[in-house]
């Protein structure tokens, strides 16, 4: 619209009513805040579910190596037939 002004008609103006940017910021940050808050949330219950905080640090890391293993068995199984 600015570098359409200088073509208007004389007397003529715009404004901008309705700016869905600013709807759209205040919701990305309301998604983040619930985020942030559903993060603390859950690490809350996980550490009085398991009653230790070394046992939920390595819940929370993922050990994966437990998947692989059992992934490869599986192929090796697979293959074995």
């Amino acid at each position: 619209m600015r570098s359409m002004r200088p073509d208007f008609p004389a007397g003529i103006t715009y404004e901008i009513i309705y700016n869905p940017s600013e709807y759209i910021r205040a919701s990305v940050v309301e998604v983040q805040r619930t985020l942030f808050d559903a993060t603390i949330l859950v690490v809350l219950v996980v550490i009085l579910f398991l009653q230790s905080w070394r046992t939920a640090a390595h819940s929370a890391a993922g050990d994966s190596r437990f998947d692989h293993r059992d992934l490869r068995g599986a192929r090796r199984l697979r293959l074995s037939r």
